[in-house]
């Protein structure tokens, strides 16, 4: 009897972890390399169902991602992480861009919330932004918000990307 009893509670625990493990969600997927500080596009992204294990988060296939930017270095194939993205919001002619640099290329233990920055990348003029979220760094490399003119967003965007970015405290 205890051996039957062992028997249906073993095959009640396969068939429990088969159903949650069964589970496929339509999430995303990135359909190439991206980089931190990129404003994301609908061509960067494929919707893929797949089974996420316990505790792992991924933004569903139903939520559009596009005009978001990227706050970390996401590899071809990865499933995209809901903490990956920020939001590129526009606010009385301003663009919100999260910035991600390396360490010593912003004066962090400067900057606080509503500071003036300049934006300095290889080409071009500086560009003037305004700190929109703390700045945190983590030892290699320096993250935080900030607010540019709309016009001037793409040219940032860039620079983050191609990690030719170096802010200035006026």
């Amino acid at each position: 009897m205890v051996g039957l009893l062992c028997l249906a509670m073993g095959a009640a625990g396969l068939v429990a972890a088969w159903w949650r493990n069964s589970a496929r969600q339509d999430v995303w997927v990135t359909a190439r390399a991206i980089t931190a500080g990129r404003v994301l596009t609908p061509d960067d992204f494929v919707a893929a169902s797949v089974n996420l294990g316990t505790g792992v988060a991924a933004v569903p296939a139903s939520r559009s991602v596009a005009g978001f930017v990227a706050l970390d270095d996401l590899a071809p194939g990865a499933v995209l992480p809901p903490e990956a993205l920020g939001r590129a919001s526009g606010l009385a002619g301003l663009v919100r861009l999260s910035v991600v640099v390396e360490a010593g290329r912003a004066p962090v233990d400067v900057m606080r919330v509503d500071d003036a920055v300049w934006l300095l990348g290889p080409t071009g003029q500086p560009i003037s932004g305004i700190v929109a979220g703390a700045p945190q760094q983590d030892g290699t490399s320096c993250r935080f918000d900030v607010a540019v003119a709309s016009s001037d967003a793409p040219q940032v965007a860039r620079w983050v990307a191609d990690a030719t970015l170096i802010v200035a405290v006026p």
